[in-house]
C-alpha cells in the first residue's frame, strides 16, 4: 500500500502541475478539452453566449477573457443535444439577462444555434452580435439583425484591439 499511495501522490502532483500550466496558456484554459472556467451558476444576472462547438477554438479565448474580467458569463460548455439540452438552454436563455451570439458559417448551419437565437429574439433579450467571420446571412434574418448592435472580430488586426471594442458594447459592464 505504500507504493500504491507514493503513485497516487506522484499523480496528484502531477495533474496540479498540469492544471497550473494549462491556466497559464492564452488557449482557452484546457485541460484534457475540460474547461477549467465553469460557466456562471449563481444568481444574478449574467450573459448567455450562443456558439457553434466547432467555433470553440475562436470562441473559449473570448469568453475566458471576459470572465477573467470578472463578467458573469454562462455557455454550454458540452451538454448534449436532446431533452436536457433543450431544457437547460431554454432555462439560461429565459434567466440571462444579456444574450450574445457568436456568428459564423457553422452558427447559421447549427439549428441548434438559430434556434438559441431565435428564442433569445421571441423572448426580447438584448443582444449583442458577434461575427467572427464575414457571412451571408438569408434576406430576412440579414433585415432582423441588422438592427442589433454588433461588432465584426475578423476586421480588428488584433484580440485586444477587438476585445476593448466589444467592453463598449451598451450594458455589457453591468455584468460584472
Amino acid at each position: 500500500t505504500y507504493k500504491k499511495e507514493t503513485k497516487s501522490s506522484q499523480f496528484q502532483i502531477f495533474k496540479k502541475f498540469r492544471e497550473k500550466k494549462a491556466v497559464n496558456k492564452p488557449e482557452n484554459n484546457m485541460v484534457n478539452n475540460k474547461k477549467i472556467i465553469q460557466p456562471y451558476s449563481g444568481k444574478k444576472d449574467y450573459i448567455f453566449i450562443s456558439y457553434s462547438h466547432k467555433d470553440k477554438k475562436e470562441v473559449y479565448p473570448i469568453i475566458d477573457k471576459l470572465l477573467n474580467d470578472g463578467l458573469r458569463i454562462w455557455y454550454d460548455d458540452g451538454i448534449d443535444p436532446g431533452t436536457e439540452w433543450d431544457e437547460n438552454i431554454a432555462k439560461h436563455i429565459e434567466e440571462c439577462g444579456y444574450f450574445i451570439p457568436f456568428i459564423s458559417e457553422n452558427y447559421l448551419k447549427s439549428s441548434n444555434c438559430k434556434d438559441e437565437l431565435n428564442f433569445a429574439r421571441d423572448l426580447d433579450k438584448d443582444r449583442f452580435l458577434v461575427y467572427l467571420e464575414n457571412v451571408n446571412l438569408p434576406s430576412g434574418m440579414n433585415m432582423r439583425l441588422s438592427r442589433l448592435q454588433n461588432i465584426h472580430k475578423y476586421a480588428y488586426d488584433s484580440f485586444d484591439e477587438f476585445y476593448k471594442k466589444l467592453l463598449t458594447a451598451k450594458g455589457i459592464n453591468s455584468f460584472k
